[in-house]
């Protein structure tokens, strides 16, 4: 896929950054953002900041109460698992800066 990608294969909608993550998997190669910047609100109004890691202490209901208020009890994660999310790691590279990723969105528009 890297190979293609390099050749300029439309097709692959991943960065070189991502690519190089997940053939190196499952070691953590860049800032994880969850928390910090990134969280995900499921349709019931739970707000949390990684779906991989729905636990008590990090979750609250959006719909409920002061919301900006309620982040700053929300732990951010600094996952060391290896996610193997795809959105999220290019995702994570963007808010990194990773130029691969950076230009990898210019490509597509």
């Amino acid at each position: 896929l890297i190979n293609e990608k390099k050749k300029g294969n439309v097709y692959l909608g991943n960065s070189l950054a991502t690519l190089n993550y997940l053939l190196n998997w499952p070691a953590y190669m860049t800032k994880c953002w969850a928390g910090e910047l990134v969280w995900r609100i499921s349709p019931d109004g739970n707000f949390f900041a990684c779906d991989r890691f729905r636990t008590a202490g990090n979750t609250l209901n959006c719909l409920e109460g002061d919301l900006r208020k309620r982040l700053k009890t929300l732990t951010p994660i600094n996952c060391k698992t290896g996610c193997l999310r795809t959105n999220s790691i290019e995702l994570n590279y963007l808010l990194s800066m990773d130029l691969s990723a950076i230009l990898n969105i210019k490509d597509d528009i």
